[in-house]
């Protein structure tokens, strides 16, 4: 054992620059010095070391800079690692540009559909920094995510233009009609520097601020919605129609609810077509014109809940009618309006214009003064428009 200490010595200088990756082939010990009775220690199959020396079947090991001797047959070469396969030639385009995302869609951590992502948008704008094959790499702030390029197109520097809120409304922090608001008045002036989606940026000097797309008009409209028409000649007065009492058509199965609650409106309560759509579109999103509707709690045409439900059967039972039928709820709805439940909300129906803006604003006030439901605001938006948009081009004939 000797004579081999002094072979090992002898060559290492020769050798050392021969080390190589090897794994022990089986569990094993390596020893300190190349004798048997030198201090040792077990080692597991399948550890790697480097090959520093060999000689007479004794191998000189060296694991994380200790070095120990084994048998050589104990030791097996590692098998290369298969070279990577070569990637396509796919150029990159590293010309930096501002960008706008095209779709409601989503970004990635890295560029892979399977990667973790979030979702984005139509609208935002981020900056994209390099883009091969389909991936495109953008930043927005300091957030680095990865998008496909097809989700992408060129952001045009929007031009300011004056606008006017069309409406008494709000105007809040951020794009989001949960952001902190503030109390705008119809008819104000405003500076639009920005337009993303359904929102539009607002500034006056160094204050920025947000409101719906859907609430300004430009001034020549402004002016167009406030001068008064030229009164036109009378028209022929209508030939009298006979009049249909509410017991008639109430109970008639040649009208739809939807039918029943227009006719109510118009001929018993004396509301313009433009205010009966107003409420008809919250009657449509609470109960689509079912008054035995139910979810959870809540009840009827309007969905009353709680101590309100309970005051609907109450009035009800005590003029004679059913808490259940379509006529006793429509006439404790107008009720609860007439003796000021919910502010100025009955001002705003008998008020409003027989437009179709005027369908509008008693669909939204009536949303959000009366019904109230959860997201008001953007719930009273879209009221607003059904009644706008729907039933006021099919009732106003």
């Amino acid at each position: 054992m000797r004579r081999i200490l002094l072979a090992i010595i002898l060559i290492l200088a020769l050798t050392a620059a021969l080390a190589e990756p090897v794994v022990f082939n089986t569990a094993s010990r390596v020893f300190a010095r190349p004798d048997i009775n030198s201090a040792s220690l077990a080692v597991p199959q399948g550890l790697r070391v480097e090959l520093v020396a060999e000689q007479n079947g004794v191998a000189m090991v060296e694991c994380n800079g200790i070095r120990a001797f084994t048998l050589r047959s104990h030791l097996s070469a590692v098998a290369p690692e298969p070279a990577p396969a070569p990637e396509a030639d796919i150029p990159v385009d590293t010309t930096v540009a501002e960008m706008v995302i095209a779709n409601n869609t989503r970004v990635y951590k890295t560029p892979s559909d399977s990667a973790p992502s979030i979702a984005v948008s139509a609208g935002l704008r981020v900056t994209k920094r390099a883009v091969r094959g389909d991936w495109a790499m953008v930043t927005c702030g300091s957030a680095v995510a990865y998008i496909h390029v097809a989700d992408l197109k060129t952001y045009t520097p929007f031009v300011p233009v004056t606008g006017v809120i069309s409406k008494n409304t709000k105007v809040y922090a951020r794009p989001a009609a949960n952001a902190a608001s503030l109390n705008v008045g119809a008819g104000m002036r405003v500076t639009v520097t920005d337009v993303a989606g359904d929102w539009a940026q607002l500034a006056n000097g160094p204050y920025v601020a947000y409101i719906l797309v859907s609430e300004l008009v430009t001034e020549e409209k402004w002016n167009e919605m406030n001068t008064p028409a030229a009164t036109p000649a009378p028209a022929p007065a209508p030939a009298p129609q006979p009049q249909i009492s509410a017991v008639e058509y109430m109970n008639s199965s040649s009208y739809s609810n939807e039918e029943k609650c227009f006719m109510f409106m118009t001929m018993e309560l004396g509301l313009s077509p433009a205010a009966a759509c107003g409420i008809m579109a919250n009657i449509k999103k609470e109960s689509s014109f079912n008054p035995k509707d139910t979810t959870g709690s809540y009840y009827g045409l309007c969905q009353w809940g709680s101590g309100r439900l309970t005051n609907m059967k109450n009035w009800c039972a005590t003029n004679g009618y059913g808490y259940d039928t379509l006529e006793g709820q429509l006439r404790f709805m107008m009720y609860e309006l007439v003796t000021g439940y919910s502010g100025t909300v009955l001002a705003t129906i008998k008020n409003a214009p027989n437009t179709a803006q005027g369908a509008y604003d008693v669909g939204y006030d009536f949303c959000y003064r009366y019904e109230r439901p959860a997201a008001k605001e953007t719930s009273s938006v879209t009221r607003g428009n059904l009644a706008k948009d729907t039933y006021f081009p099919k009732y106003n004939k």
